[in-house]
C-alpha cells in the first residue's frame, strides 16, 4: 500500500509542481521583457506599415521618415529638433465600414518632434500596431473624424 502511495503520487507531485515551476518562469521572463525593453517603430518614406526596429535594425537614416517610441507615444524625425509638441487634434476616430475606432484618449497622449507633425494615417499604422488590431488594410477605404485645436469637426479620407 505504502509503495503504490509513493509510486504514484511522488512522481504526480514532482510533476505538477515542475509544470508550474516552468509556467512561473515562463510569465515572469514575459513580465520582464515587455516591461524592460524599449519598443520602437520605424515609419519609413515609401510604405504605410511601421516596422519593428528590434526586427530590421540596419534601415538606412535616409529611408526613415519616422522613429515611434511607445509608452509614451513618441514620433521622431531626423531633425535636429528636440522640443516634443502635443498632435493638435482634439479628437480622432477612425471609420472604416462597420468599424469605428475612437482614438482620442491615445491622441492626446501622442507627442512628436520634428519638421511636420505626423499625417492621420501614420498616427492610425501605430496606434494599430501599439493596440495589436490589424486593421491596415482597411487605410484605403477608411474615412475620419476630427476635432481640430479650435474645436472644430471635419469628416475627410483617411488617406
Amino acid at each position: 500500500m505504502l509503495n503504490g502511495l509513493l509510486f504514484e503520487w511522488v512522481p504526480w507531485i514532482f510533476n505538477q509542481t515542475t509544470q508550474a515551476l516552468e509556467f512561473t518562469k515562463r510569465v515572469a521572463l514575459a513580465a520582464y521583457t515587455e516591461a524592460t525593453v524599449e519598443k520602437e517603430w520605424l515609419l519609413l518614406h515609401s510604405i504605410q506599415v511601421p516596422v519593428p526596429s528590434t526586427l530590421f535594425p540596419d534601415v538606412p537614416a535616409e529611408l526613415i521618415k519616422w522613429r515611434v517610441k511607445v509608452n509614451p507615444t513618441d514620433f521622431s524625425d531626423s531633425s535636429d529638433t528636440v522640443h516634443m509638441n502635443h498632435i493638435s487634434y482634439l479628437g480622432l476616430t477612425v471609420l472604416a465600414g462597420d468599424h469605428r475606432f475612437d482614438l482620442t484618449d491615445w491622441v492626446n497622449e501622442v507627442q512628436w518632434c520634428g519638421r511636420v507633425e505626423p499625417s492621420l494615417v501614420e498616427l492610425f499604422s501605430i496606434w494599430c500596431c501599439e493596440m495589436g488590431k490589424p486593421y491596415f488594410h482597411l487605410i484605403p477605404t477608411a474615412d475620419v473624424e476630427v476635432i481640430t485645436e479650435q474645436g472644430d469637426l471635419f469628416q475627410k479620407h483617411l488617406v
